[in-house]
């Protein structure tokens, strides 16, 4: 990924448009806009609310492929650090669940690609 002069990242053609369909259909999340951030190989998306302002959620798009095994052991590190330490839970990057229980990584299909997906907390 290309960073651009502000340190966001540049996408291909459509990817936001794929980014704002894959919160809506697979999180359930509506967002007006979706905005590159960096990544070195995963594409990350800020979702910006219906509102046009307010910052709903980042999407990680992980088209490095290393399995799903990592992103569950990430998702439950995070998850036992939040429980464990109440104090620090509202500054880690945790991934959003739409219910308790839900697994918050999805299988989406993104540039044509099968690829998993997840929906973080935003951290201003």
């Amino acid at each position: 990924m290309q960073r651009t002069e502000d340190g966001r990242g540049s996408i291909g053609p459509g990817e936001d448009e794929e980014a704002l369909a894959i919160a809506r259909q697979d999180f359930g999340i509506t967002a007006d806009r979706a905005l590159p951030l960096p990544g070195d190989v995963d594409r990350n998306f800020l979702l910006i609310g219906a509102d046009g302002r307010t910052p709903a959620a980042v999407l990680k798009v992980f088209t490095s492929r290393r399995g799903r095994a990592p992103l569950e052991q990430q998702r439950d590190l995070f998850d036992a650090l939040s429980s464990e330490a109440p104090d620090i839970a509202p500054l880690l990057p945790v991934m959003l669940r739409q219910a308790p229980g839900d697994d918050p990584i999805r299988a989406v299909n993104f540039a044509g690609a099968p690829l998993d997906a997840a929906l973080y907390r935003y951290l201003p």
